[in-house]
């Protein structure tokens, strides 16, 4: 593996050679542009430590990059090592086994576009690429320039679900929630990429991207994307594989469910029962994973027990290295073999599809953004002017009301504050500041233009069946705002009373509601191991709720306070009188004797006697 800092070199020179392009990019600035490793091996010079090496590289890239991209740059240097040329050759096979020779492929998070650039010449491909990094993006442009590349979060870009014949590439590993208003959220980044490719991709195609490994050796890793998809095989890849980090990775094959819903053959997990520890359902047993243990010398761990049956499948000896954060490692002495002897192993499980049966059927991609990730429709204030998106190409606005101009920032806002709190994880000082501000421009747009929701309710025609009036509420056209994609976004952020006409702020403009539940984390601890425990909740201090008032103690406590009054003294306990041996005390105070009245108990003796 090369150093750290050949690979920062190597990187510094592509840069510069993407910087010096003018027009069609020459064989040598080509060359060098393709070593590009990603923002990854230049993690050291991100971080501002006296090291006067990194420090040299660093003041280059100050010079090389932009500010903008040197700030996305930063945002994502954990999760930018990029793809080495066996692991996309061995992509390229996989899908091949799956009867690809050609279509519409997408690579979310494409990078600076290694899968295009080798792409096989038997393979005729038209490609769509999806990338935050502005680096990258430039990269994938100059290198690819027949492809379709947007610069922007995969969450802003619309793909036409069913669109593409596969997808392929090497998705970002990074944990935290991912928020989607139209797909939903994800609980990690990873899982997110995985199910908007397979919304994208057409029924019964392949899905194959470069994964973390705890995508299967996670417990609940492969819940959402099971729904809608089977794992058909995998590739764990050695230790090794990427440049600048030992990270262990997984070729992950899923293919997208048919039409019907018919589901393929996959690797399935196995299972044993065990025994609840609990006292409330003791002795029940419960089904539980059944891990693949991993022993080397004195160190154990536990992968996926869908590994058991295909350890063929792993490009190494799996072992347990000791490590907590990274407990697994997979070592070989040839990678290149190893991965190409897996890759084998797996095209077994993988069965081949029609492409030709869906293919004229299938719409064309329509990506509803611009490159720059601005939705199709929406409005936007470019140096004070209003453009708004036309087919995909930012167009100015001839006239353009003063309330539109108002609106524009009002719903930049609203997106923005409703990202981070779909989030329960920021904390509150991360929010407090978007919150503000959105409730400031809430504030100044509805004092000068009045409520959001305001409208007027119109009555039509009565209904033929019930007789009554038809009643609509009929709301102004914003100044066009209405044709925004995002403006029930702004609509959402007033409580408007149709009856009395009062408006008020919407409760996310005045405190956290994203918030997680105090006990959730404890909920989900207990069920994950399959039982509900009956407890008896703990008591909160102070005094019971169910008594009228406190103790005689604070009572008296309380008393001593007022002026005037002496300080009580506390209460003698009386003494109990001695209890009397057991044949000294009278039947009926005996253990077991009859509870009964005092006469009876007479009359009982009389006829004893």
């Amino acid at each position: 593996m090369p150093s750290p800092f050949t690979l920062a070199r190597r990187a510094v020179s592509a840069l510069t050679a993407l910087n010096g392009v003018d027009g069609a990019a020459t064989d040598t600035e080509r060359t060098a542009m393709l070593a590009w490793p990603g923002w990854g091996p230049l993690a050291p010079a991100f971080d501002h430590r006296d090291d006067t090496a990194w420090a040299a590289i660093r003041e280059q890239l100050d010079e090389i990059v932009d500010a903008r991209a040197f700030a996305v740059a930063a945002d994502v240097v954990d999760t930018s090592f990029y793809t080495s040329p066996a692991v996309v050759d061995a992509i390229f096979d996989l899908l091949r086994a799956t009867g690809f020779t050609g279509g519409r492929v997408l690579e979310p998070g494409c990078g600076s576009g290694n899968f295009m650039s080798r792409t096989p010449r038997d393979l005729t491909i038209d490609w769509t690429g999806v990338e935050l990094d502005p680096t990258a993006a430039a990269f994938a442009r100059t290198l690819n320039p027949d492809a379709t590349i947007y610069g922007a979060p995969l969450q802003k870009v619309s793909l036409r679900s069913g669109s593409f014949h596969a997808v392929v590439g090497n998705v970002p590993f990074a944990r935290g929630h991912v928020y989607d208003s139209v797909h939903g959220s994800a609980s990690s980044l990873h899982e997110y990429f995985f199910l908007r490719a397979l919304d994208a991709v057409m029924p019964g195609g392949y899905v194959i991207a470069v994964a973390s490994r705890h995508l299967i050796d996670g417990e609940h890793g492969l819940d959402s994307i099971g729904a809608v998809a089977d794992l058909v095989a995998a590739v764990r890849l050695p230790s090794d594989t990427f440049d600048g980090t030992s990270v262990v990775a997984d070729i992950v094959i899923l293919r997208k469910l048919s039409r019907e819903g018919k589901r393929t053959q996959s690797w399935t997990q196995p299972t044993h029962e065990v025994p609840v520890n609990s006292w409330s359902h003791r002795g029940l047993p419960r089904t539980a994973a059944l891990p693949h243990t991993i022993v080397t010398g004195a160190h154990t761990t536990t992968i996926s027990g869908r590994w058991t049956a295909h350890l063929d499948c792993i490009a190494g000896t799996p072992e347990a290295t000791g490590f907590y954060a990274a407990p697994v490692a997979v070592r070989t002495s040839n990678p290149a073999r190893s991965i190409t002897r897996a890759v084998a192993a797996a095209c077994a499980f993988i069965v081949p599809t029609d492409y030709t049966a869906d293919a004229g059927s299938q719409p064309i991609d329509v990506v509803l953004t611009d490159e720059a990730g601005r939705k199709e429709g929406s409005f936007h204030l470019v140096d004070g002017k209003v453009h708004q998106i036309v087919a995909g190409v930012l167009t100015a606005t001839a006239r353009a009301s003063a309330e539109l101009i108002s609106l524009i920032p009002l719903r930049d806002a609203a997106l923005e504050l409703i990202a981070l709190e779909s989030n329960p994880d920021h904390a509150d000082h991360t929010i407090d500041p978007v919150r503000e501000a959105a409730l400031a421009l809430y504030r100044a747009h509805t004092k000068k233009f009045g409520p959001l929701n305001a409208g007027t309710m119109i009555t039509g025609k009565p209904d033929p069946e019930t007789g009554e009036a038809t009643l609509t509420w009929r709301r102004p056209t914003m100044g066009g705002f209405r044709k925004d994609p995002d403006y029930v976004a702004v609509l959402a952020l007033e409580n408007f009373d149709q009856d009395t006409g009062a408006a008020e702020p919407a409760a996310i403009l005045l405190h956290r509601i994203g918030r997680r539940p105090p006990t959730d984390r404890r909920h989900r601890r207990r069920r994950s191991a399959g039982h509900h425990p009956l407890r008896r909740a703990r008591r909160p201090p102070g005094p019971c709720p169910r008594t009228p008032g406190p103790p005689r103690r604070q009572r008296g406590a309380r008393r001593s306070r007022r002026p005037g009054l002496p300080r009580p003294r506390p209460a003698r306990r009386r003494r109990q009188p001695p209890r009397l041996p057991l044949r000294q005390r009278p039947r009926e105070a005996r253990p077991g004797a009859r509870r009964c009245r005092p006469g009876r108990v007479i009359r009982q003796e009389r006829r004893r006697a």
